[in-house]
């Protein structure tokens, strides 16, 4: 690259060297202005011409370079992107034992200021690839035995849904995303 432009150079030079002798032996005075305005434009021509080329091939493997690295970015970018979004989507199992013991405390507290004789064996957040959530509440006997003070719960599918309904209000969210089992 060096050497290519040592040569414009050096032919731009010869081309000044040779139009000044031109314009010095010109033929007649008055043309002096025209062949410096002829000389000077041919100069600009024997520059610019090559230099084109030369950042004209340049710059188009440059180009394709750049938008190789922009694509690959982009695609890179992309995958970080879907990486981030599975990760963050789904919660760590560490934090979704915590909201369930959380779920847990606050479920026994209801059942005790109700005078219910259940307790919470275990209460879990069930998560889905769908993004859905359900609270699964695992009810055992407080003192091993199955009774039920409050008529409207019990072990029966309907008195088990005014339970489930219940402490569905009691977490603020709908009775859909609540499964409450009670066992013996």
């Amino acid at each position: 690259m060096n050497d290519y432009l040592m040569e414009i150079m050096k032919r731009t030079s010869v081309f000044m060297i040779l139009a000044q002798a031109v314009i010095h032996f010109r033929p007649n005075p008055s043309y002096e202005k025209y062949f410096k305005f002829l000389a000077g434009v041919m100069t600009i021509v024997i520059l610019v011409i090559p230099l084109t080329e030369l950042f004209h091939s340049g710059i188009g493997a440059e180009y394709q370079a750049c938008m190789s690295r922009y694509v690959s970015r982009i695609e890179e970018a992309e995958e970080a992107k879907r990486i981030w979004e599975e990760t963050a989507a789904a919660p760590s199992d560490a934090y979704l034992r915590e909201i369930g013991e959380e779920v847990g405390k606050k479920v026994n507290g209801y059942l005790q200021q109700k005078g219910i004789a259940y307790r919470v064996r275990q209460a879990e957040i069930l998560y889905d690839t769908a993004e859905n959530y359900r609270i699964h509440i695992l009810l055992e006997s407080a003192d091993g035995e199955i009774h039920v003070r409050l008529p409207e719960i019990g072990k029966t599918g309907a008195e088990n849904e005014t339970l489930r309904s219940e402490l569905a209000k009691l977490l603020e969210i709908e009775a859909d995303y609540v499964e409450v089992e009670i066992v013996g």
